[in-house]
């Protein structure tokens, strides 16, 4: 899988990011990555709808950028018409302003616990039934998050 590096001169920042992002029976809803600014004062997960409309309990966890900026990851799903959405949202605090990555990424709700849902008995079968979605996922989006930098 090749990476890509976005520089944003003007705004002080770069990132990296796989270039194809998904399977056969997994995406990201919105693609590629988009990162919202949001001023201090205001709530940066607001830049995540899809983790604000779910309505089920979110988790956080704490990490650090290859640069040595702190992140919160708040993350969740919420099921529907047989699909799983899974939502990431990686908060960068910056000395302005809060930096948001927002990921949600649709798979089917029986894929990666060892059913086939909707690709049974179809070529993505076996994709489905063994998607390990911290490997295939999140592993990856972390990877993004920590190529975090500032430029000035």
């Amino acid at each position: 899988m090749g990476w890509q590096t976005s520089v944003h001169t003007a705004s002080g920042f770069s990132f990296s990011y796989p270039i194809m992002f998904s399977g056969h029976v997994w995406g990201p809803t919105v693609w590629p990555v988009m990162l919202v600014f949001v001023p201090q004062g205001q709530d940066p997960l607001k830049a995540c709808p899809d983790l604000q409309n779910s309505g089920n309990p979110m988790t956080s966890i704490q990490g650090k950028t290859s640069g040595g900026l702190s992140y919160t990851l708040y993350k969740n799903t919420d099921i529907g018409a047989g699909s799983l959405y899974a939502t990431y949202c990686y908060v960068i605090q910056g000395k302005t302003h809060s930096y948001v990555f927002d990921f949600t990424i649709r798979s089917h709700s029986g894929c990666g616990a060892g059913e086939c849902g909707a690709y049974c008995d179809t070529p993505n079968e076996e994709e489905c039934r063994n998607l390990d979605r911290v490997k295939t996922i999140e592993e990856p989006l972390n990877q993004i998050v920590a190529s975090f930098k500032l430029l000035k």
